[in-house]
């Protein structure tokens, strides 16, 4: 008996899913098994489709060290959510892959920082903005060293749309306090 596209997907998505479970110790060849058995479900009919098959590939593919690799497939990840949606794990995955790629460019940052302005623009397509906001602000108190650094680079090349986000999300809500401060002084 044959088995159906869809159950043939699930198998090797499973198998994927095990092998990523198993290579959280970094085990070279649980990573390789996972790739191989997440490429066989990206190859089946809806595989391509599922966002999930993409942002696992991307997870293995980070952990070996491959993270232009590793972005594209969050990249596609991101492409296939819906738009609305509230799993942003695609848009951190992505940030975070970007934001390696950018710390290991060395003299020439600008394809780096090009991909991470580019991104972001698509991810407040996709996504609320608050959901955006919350991706950039993990970024910045996960990676405060490598976005001081970014920040820099975009301020010495005059980008300085993405660094007025990346402060917008770490300064505190002015209006909160403003409102707070005029209640206390109305007393």
């Amino acid at each position: 008996m044959m088995a159906s596209g869809s159950s043939i997907l699930s198998v090797y998505y499973y198998m994927g899913v095990d092998a990523v479970q198993e290579s959280l110790l970094v085990d070279e060849g649980a990573l390789n098994n996972a790739l191989v058995s997440l490429s066989q479900a990206l190859e089946c009919d809806l595989g391509d489709s599922l966002p999930d098959l993409h942002l696992l590939r991307g997870r293995c593919l980070l952990l070996k060290g491959e993270e232009q690799n590793a972005a594209d497939c969050f990249k596609r990840a991101l492409e296939l959510e819906r738009p609305g949606s509230g799993d942003t794990s695609a848009l951190r995955c992505l940030l975070e892959a970007l934001l390696a790629l950018f710390a290991q460019s060395g003299p020439d940052p600008g394809p780096a920082i090009s991909q991470l302005e580019v991104w972001v623009r698509r991810a407040e397509e996709r996504y609320a903005e608050d959901a955006v906001e919350a991706e950039l602000r993990y970024l910045c108190r996960t990676h405060t060293a490598e976005v001081t650094e970014l920040s820099r680079a975009l301020i010495r090349g005059g980008r300085l749309d993405l660094v007025k986000r990346l402060l917008n999300t770490v300064q505190p809500n002015r209006t909160a306090s403003k409102k707070v401060l005029a209640r206390s002084m109305s007393i």
